[in-house]
C-alpha cells in the first residue's frame, strides 16, 4: 500500500517534508478507515501535526485528512463510512453542521470538494459549481430521519449524476 507520510517534523519546503513510501496492506481497527487514494492535499491540520513529535525511530507518521478515494475497509468504531463509500464527498456532507451543501467545485482551474452553510454557494467565491449535494434536512429527513451519513450513500451510489458533473467540468 502507498502513503505519503514523514520521518521528520518540519517545515514543508524541506526537501523530505513529505515522502511516498510503501507499507504493508494494514488492516482498519477501532476509529480507522482504510482509504484507496485517488487524490491528497496538503491542509493545515497536516501542517500542524508535521511540525510536532517526531514518529518512533524507523516509524513513519502518515498525513492525508484532505484525502479522495474509496474506503476499502473500517475499523470496528466507524460508523458513517463503509467499504465503498467515496470519501471527499461523503465527508464533506457529514461534517457540515445544520444545513448546506456539499459540492465539486472548479477553483481556478483546480477541482475541489467544498461545503458551504445555509445559503452559501460556490459562485460567491468564484468558484464554478459542478455538482452540489444538499444537506438541509428537508432533502432527506421523511426518508432518512436523522441518518444524514445513509442519505449522503444513497445519493452517491443511487442518484448522483457524474455524466452532468463531467458535462459541467467540460462547459467550465
Amino acid at each position: 500500500m502507498k502513503a505519503v507520510a514523514y520521518q521528520t517534523p518540519g517545515p514543508i519546503d524541506r526537501a523530505d517534508a513529505l515522502q511516498d513510501i510503501t507499507l504493508d496492506i494494514l488492516q482498519a481497527e477501532g476509529r480507522d478507515l482504510l482509504v484507496k487514494i485517488n487524490a491528497v492535499s496538503v491542509n493545515p491540520v497536516d501542517t500542524k501535526l508535521r511540525m510536532g513529535k517526531a514518529p518512533e525511530a524507523g516509524e513513519w507518521r502518515g498525513l492525508g485528512f484532505d484525502a479522495a478515494g474509496i474506503v476499502e475497509s473500517v475499523g470496528s468504531e466507524v460508523q458513517q463510512f463503509k467499504p465503498g463509500d467515496a470519501v471527499a464527498f461523503k465527508n464533506a456532507g457529514a461534517t457540515q453542521f445544520g444545513s448546506g451543501w456539499a459540492g465539486l467545485v472548479l477553483d481556478s482551474g483546480t477541482l475541489k470538494v467544498t461545503k458551504t452553510l445555509n445559503a452559501d454557494n460556490p459562485l460567491t467565491s468564484g468558484q464554478v459549481p459542478l455538482l452540489t449535494m444538499d444537506v438541509w434536512e428537508h432533502a432527506y429527513y421523511l426518508d432518512y430521519q436523522n441518518k444524514r451519513p445513509d442519505y449522503i450513500g444513497a445519493f452517491l451510489g443511487s442518484l448522483v449524476n457524474w455524466n452532468f458533473a463531467a458535462q459541467n467540468l467540460a462547459a467550465a
